[in-house]
């Protein structure tokens, strides 16, 4: 009996031994538990991916600030398009890809020294009035080629600066300089002003003497995105004010020859030129000239007048011009944008106010 308790005892210890050597061989299906554990270990160790991925979803509201400062990622590795681009200097047309385009004309058109927000405003211009021009994006081209999309005449399409010139104009500023302006072109990269999904005619103007002119009164073509604005703090800025003076005799001949059959005489001047219309911005639409009636736009183009907004100044033997703003007035001011950027707006702001009902889209939102 006690022999048999006995070997209960030993075969039921052995069976509880031969339990534990099992477990500890990986019985029961255990055979992944091992390779598990590691595998977890890795994703335990790296909270930096984590963290990464954390800051990127909540920030809808962050990126759309950043946006002002910082270029799309999917759209500027998007293939760069290539304009076919006039020079005038060699006389002849050279391919150019846009945001080199977009440079160089940035370098012509603004002062380096102005704010940073009004240089990306006016980045963006430029590039959205070269794919309005250019043939791959539907657009006309320059008349100076049959085969360009722009020129670098700033007479006809807008004021382009090569190297050569920036390095001139700059002098020992320059890669102080042109670092700003291509920080400008880079953290814009790929936008521009868009209406009803297209690239919109982003005319610009170095000032508007404090109110933008409506496209239809200067191009007899009316585009919703181009109507008069308000544009404050363009006082303190360049070209706001200017004046031309001419003796009598002077401007009678000036005048009898740019306006044939005008018949001004000198002694008769103050009786002869007069103002006869005006738009709402405050620029001159029409006058009369003597026996001729003249608009504000030829006048200004006959005598070099800054702007069609003037005033007649008749004194002793002479008359004074006195005029407002620098440029046509259409679409964006410079220097009015220069104010704003100073009172903090940013590029966004800047192009909604001066082009209507506009939006910002990257190249591959065109239509």
């Amino acid at each position: 009996m006690r022999k048999t308790l006995l070997k209960g005892i030993f075969l039921a210890a052995l069976a509880v031994l031969a339990l534990f050597g099992l477990l500890e061989k990986g019985g029961f299906g255990a055979e992944t538990q091992p390779s598990a554990a590691p595998a977890a270990a890795p994703r335990q160790s790296a909270p930096p991916e984590r963290v990464l991925v954390a800051l990127e979803r909540p920030a809808p509201a962050p990126q759309a600030g950043l946006e002002e400062s910082a270029p799309p990622q999917a759209e500027a590795r998007a293939p760069e398009p290539i304009l076919h681009i006039f020079d005038t200097a060699l006389g002849k047309s050279v391919e150019m890809g846009l945001e080199d385009y977009v440079l160089h004309t940035l370098a012509g058109e603004m002062p380096a020294g102005y704010e940073p927000e009004a240089l990306k405003a006016q980045a963006v211009a430029i590039r959205s009035y070269a794919l309005w021009k250019s043939r791959a994006y539907g657009g006309g081209g320059c008349a100076m080629a049959k085969d360009a999309d722009l020129c670098t005449s700033s007479s006809h399409c807008a004021a382009f600066a090569s190297d050569e010139k920036m390095r001139k104009n700059f002098g020992t500023q320059y890669e102080e300089k042109l670092a700003k302006l291509r920080l400008a072109v880079e953290e814009t990269q790929g936008l521009c002003c868009a209406y009803e999904g297209e690239a919109i005619q982003a005319l610009f103007h170095s000032s508007s003497g404090g109110q933008t002119e409506d496209s239809a009164a200067v191009f007899a073509q009316a585009l919703p995105y181009l109507s008069s604005v308000k544009s404050p703090g363009e006082e303190q800025e360049r070209d706001f004010r200017s004046s031309l003076t001419l003796k009598n005799e002077e401007l009678a001949q000036k005048l009898n020859a740019a306006f044939p059959g005008a018949k001004l005489e000198a002694a008769k001047l103050q009786g002869q030129i007069e103002i006869l219309g005006r738009s709402a911005s405050g620029r001159v639409l029409t006058l009369r000239l003597g026996e001729k009636q003249a608009s504000g736009k030829a006048l200004r183009g006959a005598l070099g007048l800054k702007s069609t907004n003037f005033t007649l100044k008749f004194g002793s033997g002479e008359l004074r011009f006195e005029v407002l703003g620098f440029g046509h007035g259409v679409g964006l001011s410079q220097t009015g944008a220069e104010a704003m950027a100073k009172s903090g707006a940013g590029f966004r702001e800047i192009l909604s106010h001066y082009y209507q009902g506009v939006e910002i889209l990257p190249l591959s939102k065109l239509e």
